[in-house]
């Protein structure tokens, strides 16, 4: 007498599987692309690191400090710093995102 346990017959055949997840096209920013593939976003007290990154800019325009202690100040690493003066000197204030 053989003890080997058997699929209930719903079990032994196989379905289409899980449904794969549906990717959907990114929507364009409102005021278009930005420059060098920067991410534009509407100003809001849920993005406050755009009033940040305008400061920095800003400081790094003026000049009176160091570069890397304009991001010691800010708590940014200094290649994002060049990155968003490059940026703004490329499309201007409004392509930091502000």
């Amino acid at each position: 007498m053989s003890t080997t346990p058997t699929a209930p017959p719903d079990a032994a055949a196989p379905g289409p599987g899980p449904t794969p997840p549906v990717y959907v096209a990114h929507t364009p920013a409102p005021y278009g692309a930005a420059p060098l593939g920067a991410m534009v976003r509407p100003r809001t007290l849920e993005n406050p690191e755009i009033a940040l990154r305008e400061r920095a800019v800003l400081a790094m325009i003026r000049g009176d400090e160091a570069p890397r202690s304009i991001a010691m100040r800010f708590g940014l690493p200094l290649e994002e710093i060049f990155y968003w003066l490059d940026v703004y000197r490329e499309a201007g204030r409004k392509a930091l995102g502000g």
